[in-house]
């Protein structure tokens, strides 16, 4: 069967709805399939967004070390799920379920409320983080060589467990209805983000290696809400959970 469309959006969704016939890269499916409204908030953030800007690899299975991209279009839905629901761990299918349940559609009012703040919050974040902005800034070409030389150096904030906990505490300040988490925000661009800082040992750094599994991102995570000063209160309901 050959069908022919004029529309890429389209295009995209009859090539994603391909998958249930043949299965496909996870992030080639969250770049095509925007039926879901998980997808579209995906999608939606990247192009929102400078720091994510034509900057993501939403063909691959793996980002090589040598790319000029930061992250796969699958490492970014895993932010999304930090910042919607604060689980990056939760199945496709069931974040799906939950997405549309929140947002109905992207159509919907909430899904546009909920849009805006993830966007205003990932890029308060670019202005506080340095090597974030610098990323965000750089033009199309060989300067994206750029990109290579900074994840050899090893920051936290350009891996895919760093987007988790950089969406985590976004999910927490507006779940908690935070007004002021621009200035939470703020402190996180003060936290040493390099791996081999003090407050990445023993959770998400051990032995030299980076840990992806929950407990030590939840570890993680329970350092940088201490470091950027999140009320107590709030620190020991989260560990209940």
């Amino acid at each position: 069967m050959i069908t022919v469309e004029s529309d890429i959006n389209q295009i995209h969704q009859d090539f994603a709805d391909c998958s249930k016939t043949r299965p496909l890269p996870a992030s080639q499916l969250a770049a095509y399939d925007r039926r879901n409204p998980a997808n579209g908030l995906v999608l939606d953030l990247i192009d929102k967004c400078p720091f994510f800007m034509d900057k993501i690899d939403s063909t691959s299975k793996t980002l090589s070390k040598n790319s000029a991209n930061l992250f796969l279009t699958n490492q970014v839905r895993q932010m999304v799920k930090e910042l919607l629901v604060g689980q990056y761990s939760m199945q496709d299918d069931a974040f799906e379920a939950k997405a549309k349940q929140l947002l109905r559609s992207s159509e919907d009012e909430r899904y546009k409320r909920e849009l805006e703040k993830f966007v205003a919050y990932i890029n308060h974040v670019t202005e506080k983080f340095p090597v974030w902005k610098e990323m965000a800034a750089l033009p199309e070409g060989t300067p994206r060589n750029k990109v290579t030389e900074k994840r050899s150096e090893g920051w936290v904030c350009l891996m895919a467990t760093g987007l988790v906990i950089i969406g985590r505490i976004g999910h927490e300040l507006f779940k908690n209805q935070h007004k002021d988490w621009q200035s939470y925000a703020d402190k996180l661009g003060t936290i040493d983000w390099h791996k081999n800082a003090h407050l990445w040992d023993d959770n998400i750094i051990q032995n030299g290696k980076v840990m992806t599994q929950q407990g030590p991102v939840k570890g993680a995570v329970d350092k940088v809400r201490i470091k950027i000063g999140l009320p107590l209160k709030e620190l020991e309901r989260a560990k209940a959970a």
